[in-house]
């Protein structure tokens, strides 16, 4: 569903330590159906929400969105935020020094203890 790639670029370093500065950039693997791209889009851009919003932004009824996504991919909203959010944040634990509260953010977790 998702690509999550971390780029690790060396900001400075000193005799002692190397400081790097981390960026990561989260694609929706493109599949052939619009209505699963706009959806893939919409969670890279605004992580997890409820179905309402989602339909909101989409323009149908949360009880078509869900219906369709499910019947079109397999998978559910749940499912589709959950595989979004986990990807964003192990990626982010591995290749980072980044802190659990901002790995958190970075992924749109409503907390660091989720």
């Amino acid at each position: 569903m998702f690509a999550v790639t971390v780029e690790r670029e060396v900001k400075h370093d000193t005799p002692l330590k190397m400081h790097y500065e981390f960026s990561f950039r989260v694609e929706a693997k493109h599949s052939e159906n619009d209505f699963i791209n706009l959806f893939a889009a919409l969670v890279v851009a605004h992580g997890r929400h409820r179905a309402e919003a989602y339909a909101a932004m989409m323009g149908v009824d949360h009880l078509q969105l869900t219906t369709t996504l499910t019947t079109l991919s397999g998978a559910g909203i749940q499912e589709w935020t959950d595989v979004f959010m986990g990807m964003v944040a192990e990626a982010l634990l591995r290749e980072t020094d980044w802190q659990v509260a901002r790995i958190a953010k970075e992924a749109r977790f409503t907390s660091a203890g989720v």
